[in-house]
């Protein structure tokens, strides 16, 4: 069984490059292994950076195989390329085993309750202990993943549900962060159409939620987000992290009712509003600044690389070319 290796700041004299590999996991039979890593952009998903590879495993010379230098990390922590969205990184992995009649023998043989101990293993590696379905495939796949209403070319593959093409982006963060919506309980996988329509409808109201602010509440949008919620909760999907947040929009928006705060703000609102939008181009400008500053520290570990070792290293570039009296007045 092959288990991925994943150095995200690099392998040994490596240090500005993703690096990924696979190693074989209790092997004892040789095995032809074909195997793909990919990593793909959360904001456009044309935009992936993919490797893949034959090799023949166990090798008595290597402990696994792969790429030390998979993909830049200035590439990869760029914001713009949006290989990183909240703290995710999507990294997909797909490996096929060829053996031989008494490799497959062999493998059989392997006790069924230690296998699923192992996949017991890397599901809880995988998934969040406050939301174990994190990142999780919807249904295990026991579904076909058809649409089976309008035009199919218009919906996108998340985690295995089907999502509108311009819900995908904000829908690929709830999932990894959460899990799926949608839940089988009381409405059962043979109604996936109809699981579909549900998510769409419901995410229009969170994409709605999303956009907005404080100060532009009315109570006709919390009833009507009410009434999707309570909806979605009847059906008993995994909605609670969002329940929590709309009880939060709800008492933020009884102490937003003060008239006088919100002409004041109303009448400062453009400037607020620009000024807000100032911040969060300084941070993104702070993110590729500091995209640089990685990128310019692993060109000096190259440069410096055999004349210290790896800590007398790092102390050099934390303080090497500081003042003593830096900050001091």
């Amino acid at each position: 069984m092959p288990k991925a290796l994943i150095d995200p700041k690099g392998n040994k004299e490596v240090y500005d490059h993703l690096s990924l590999f696979l190693c074989p996991i209790d092997l004892t039979k040789s095995v032809d292994t074909e195997y793909t890593f990919a990593v793909t952009s959360q904001t456009d998903s044309n935009n992936t950076v993919e490797k893949e590879a034959t090799k023949r495993f166990p090798d008595i010379k290597h402990s696994g195989w792969g790429w030390r230098k998979f993909m830049p990390l200035s590439e990869l922590h760029d914001p713009d390329k949006g290989y990183i969205v909240n703290d995710t990184c999507i990294i997909e992995v797909e490996v096929t085993c060829r053996m031989d009649e008494d490799s497959k023998d062999a493998y059989d043989s392997v006790n069924e309750s230690d296998l699923n101990k192992v996949a017991h293993t890397e599901n809880e590696k995988q998934s969040s202990p406050e939301y174990p379905g994190a990142g999780q495939p919807f249904g295990e796949g026991r579904h076909n993943n058809k649409v089976g209403f309008g035009k199919e070319e218009e919906f996108e593959d998340v985690g295995g549900f089907c999502i509108l093409k311009t819900q995908a982006p904000l829908y690929r963060q709830i999932w990894l962060k959460y899990g799926h919506i949608p839940s089988a309980k009381v409405m059962p996988i043979a109604s996936y159409p109809i699981l579909v329509i549900v998510v769409k409808d419901l995410m229009c109201s969170i994409t709605d939620m999303h956009k907005c602010h404080y100060v532009d509440l009315s109570s006709e949008m919390i009833d009507r987000w009410e009434d999707m919620i309570t909806m979605a909760e009847k059906f008993e999907f995994n909605i609670g992290w969002l329940r929590e947040r709309f009880e939060h929009v709800k008492k933020g928006m009884c102490q937003m009712q003060n008239e006088n705060v919100k002409t004041e703000l109303l009448e400062h609102g453009q400037h607020l509003r620009a000024t807000k939008s100032k911040m969060r181009v300084l941070r993104n400008v702070m993110t590729k600044v500091e995209v640089q500053l990685i990128a310019l520290k692993d060109d000096v570990r190259e440069k410096i690389s055999g004349l210290l070792s790896k800590s007398d290293t790092e102390t050099y570039l934390e303080i090497g070319e500081d003042l003593l009296l830096d900050g001091l007045f």
